[in-house]
Parts: structure tokens; C-alpha cells; sequence
């Protein structure tokens, strides 16, 4: 069946993408305004159906997971504002993601049955396409190490592939063609403070030994960010296998979102990657702020208990001086009902005599006894010297 290049558009006929798609398939789609991840500033799916076959055909534009390896980091993100949360999930193995995606999208239970190299426009271009992910991960890096959480990349994975599904839809045999477009990169850092990127993290050394080849598992590791730039299947009745295969292989070698969609696209994303830079900054300065701001009052205290001590510890020297003269006095008359002492008892009954000239006798910690004359300590000065008043 003859196909020819078409453009789909919206309901509000806005042109979301092009492919080659056969005369009398219906086309349409959906733009998603929503954030699904920093990555991915909004989406779009498109539709191309033989309704009276039974062929649906669909493909869905970016999306991306981010799996946090380092708990600590993963922590950190509840001090971050506007975390999209439903972006943060479990890496699973990209043949795991595709045929959820395949299950979920088709509600069949499927069974993968073959597989090919999924004959895309990415495929076709991926070594540029990889260098535009590498790129742009340069950036997020240089932002990430300016913020003072210096990033590196560990593995990367980049391929374009194809699974045949067999399945039942009300007692009929179905086949599932789905392809995606896969992309991923596994990225660690040697955080030095909270930024808004990577919050607490480790104080991991850049290892000079070559980690893990296997994509998901690497080693060291913080971060696996994976995902699809494209996704496509399409479902059919097993009889119309032919004619879905050979209209689905068109679709997928042509399909292209729109070039100014493209664009708003990679501004809207280079966007956010600065405005979360901006804010890392401003965070930074808050910590650091916060900081100064906690040393001022510890030195201040500082000062207050020295202060304090001093004054206590003149008044004890005085109190003790006058006790010394005092009993200088009464040596001279040698009559202790003169001596000018009165009795007092520690807290564990020992008697200790002190003399007449304190007004108040304290207790220390380590049992040692005090008469301080005059105006008490107040009870701030109590409770930091530990002081307990004796009766």
C-alpha cells in the first residue's frame, strides 16, 4: 500500500509532526503542556488507524526516568522545590520498559517473539544524535560543578530497537510491533555542598579504574537518567499482519516531530537546566549565609559564658578573701562560737561549713562547695555552671 509524507496536526491544528502514512488512515494527536521530567518539557503522541481493520498505530515523543543510586541524594531531594516526583522511579532493563509500555498502551498480556533494529530517522542519525546528548549533558555537568557538585559521566546507552508481540484481544490473535528510540546516561558526583541538583551527596573520589560496561549498573554511580526520545506500535489482527508491518515500517522510517516543535523543545529544556542553576546558586548563598550567620551566634555565646565566668569566679575570690580575713579575726580571739561559720549539707547529706559572710552557698557537679556573697547568679548562670543552691 502506497504511503506519502503527511503532516498530523492537532484538534486545534497545530502541526505536531510528519510521516508517511497510506491514503485512507486516519491521523491525529496531542500536545501535553506538562513537565514529565527536567528533561522533558512537555510531550505528544500522534495516532494513525484503519479503524475498520482494526490497525492502531501511535507514536509518543521523549520521556525520561531518573533512578537515584546514591540514598543520600535521594533524601536531599525534599529540601528541593518543584521535584517532579513521578519522573523518579527504579531502573528497570530497557526490554522491561518496552514491554510495559507495550502492555500497559495495548491492555494485552504480550509475549515477545522476535526482534530487529528499528528502522527510525534517530537510528539512521545516531551518531549526531548522540553527540547532541552528550552535549547537553556537558552543560548540565558545568552547571553541576559550578554549583559546587562536581559531575561526571560514567556509561552511556544509545540504540534504536524492535520487538514482534503475540497477544489475545477478545479471543483473537493480535500482533504488537513497538519500538523505541532508547537513551540513557549513568553520571556520579563528588558533592562538595547542597546544591539544587544533587542535595547531600557523597564525598566519592573520580576513581581512575574503569567501571562497569553494562549499561544500569555501572560503577561509581548517583544517577541513571533513561528513557525513549521515541516510542511507536502498532496492534492488529493477526491476519492484517502484513499490511500493519508494511505500513508501520513507512511510518517509523519517516516520522519526525516537527522542527519548531523540536526547537521550543530544546530551548524550553536548556531553559529550566539554567533556571535550576540559578536557584542552586541562590541556595548556596542561603547555606552559606545560614552558616556565618549560626558562627556570629556561637561566638557570641562564647562570649556571654566567659563574661559570666568571670564575674562569678571574682565574686568567689572575693567571697573567699573576706572569709580569709574573717578568719584571720577570729584565730586571734580562739573561740569557734565566734568564728563566723554556718553549716550547711550537699545534696548526698555531707556537712561542709561555710562561712557566715555568703549569702548563698551553690554546689558544683563534681561536689565542690561555693558561698557567694551578694546578689545570686541568676538562674540562666545556674543552669550553665551546673550550680545546685544549698540549704
Amino acid at each position: 500500500m502506497a504511503s506519502e509524507i503527511k503532516k498530523i496536526v492537532s484538534p486545534d491544528n497545530y502541526t505536531l509532526a510528519s510521516a508517511a502514512v497510506p491514503e485512507g488512515y486516519l491521523t491525529g494527536g496531542a500536545l501535553v503542556q506538562k513537565m514529565q521530567h527536567e528533561r522533558v518539557p512537555f510531550s505528544m503522541s500522534v495516532h494513525v488507524l484503519d479503524q475498520e481493520k482494526g490497525i492502531f498505530m501511535f507514536a509518543l515523543s521523549d520521556e525520561m526516568f531518573t533512578t537515584y543510586k546514591n540514598e543520600m541524594i535521594k533524601q536531599g531531594l525534599h529540601q528541593v522545590p518543584n521535584v517532579i516526583w513521578s519522573s523518579i522511579r527504579d531502573f528497570i532493563e530497557p526490554e522491561q520498559y518496552q514491554l510495559q509500555f507495550s502492555e500497559a498502551f495495548t491492555q494485552m498480556r504480550l509475549t515477545p517473539t522476535a526482534k530487529a533494529e528499528l528502522p527510525s530517522v534517530f537510528n539512521r542519525n545516531l551518531r549526531q544524535k548522540l553527540a547532541d546528548f552528550r552535549a547537553e549533558y556537558n552543560v548540565y555537568f558545568q552547571y553541576e560543578t559550578q554549583a559546587g557538585a562536581p559531575t561526571f559521566p560514567q556509561n552511556t546507552s544509545f540504540r534504536s530497537y524492535l520487538t514482534r508481540y503475540t497477544g489475545v484481544k477478545n479471543g483473537q490473535p493480535y500482533v504488537v510491533l513497538s519500538g523505541m528510540d532508547y537513551k540513557g546516561i549513568e553520571y556520579y558526583t563528588t558533592l562538595q555542598m547542597p546544591t539544587m541538583f544533587g542535595m547531600f551527596g557523597g564525598s566519592r573520589q573520580r576513581s581512575s579504574v574503569p567501571g562497569s560496561l553494562q549499561f544500569g549498573h555501572g560503577s561509581p554511580c548517583d544517577m541513571i537518567e533513561w528513557g525513549a526520545e521515541n516510542r511507536f506500535i502498532v496492534s492488529e489482527p493477526l491476519a492484517f499482519e502484513q499490511e500493519a508491518t508494511a505500513v508501520f515500517t513507512d511510518f517509523v522510517s519517516t516520522y519526525q516531530m516537527s522542527q519548531d516543535l523540536r526547537s521550543q523543545f530544546i530551548e524550553l529544556r536548556a531553559n529550566r537546566a539554567a533556571q535550576m542553576f540559578q536557584q542552586s546558586l541562590q541556595y548556596q548563598q542561603m547555606a552559606r549565609t545560614a552558616q556565618i550567620e549560626l558562627q556570629n551566634q556561637q561566638l557570641k555565646l562564647t562570649r556571654i559564658l566567659q563574661e559570666n565566668s568571670a564575674s562569678i569566679s571574682a565574686g568567689i575570690m572575693d567571697s573567699w578573701n573576706r572569709k580569709m580575713d574573717s578568719d584571720s579575726r577570729i584565730s586571734h580571739n580562739y573561740s569557734e562560737a565566734i568564728r563566723g561559720v554556718n553549716t550547711y549539707y550537699t545534696t548526698d547529706g555531707r556537712p561542709v561549713e561555710v562561712s557566715v559572710t555568703a549569702d548563698h552557698v551553690y554546689q558544683n557537679r563534681y561536689g565542690d562547695v561555693y558561698g557567694v556573697s551578694g546578689t545570686a547568679p541568676d538562674q540562666e548562670t545556674l543552669n550553665r555552671l551546673n550550680w545546685t543552691e544549698l540549704r
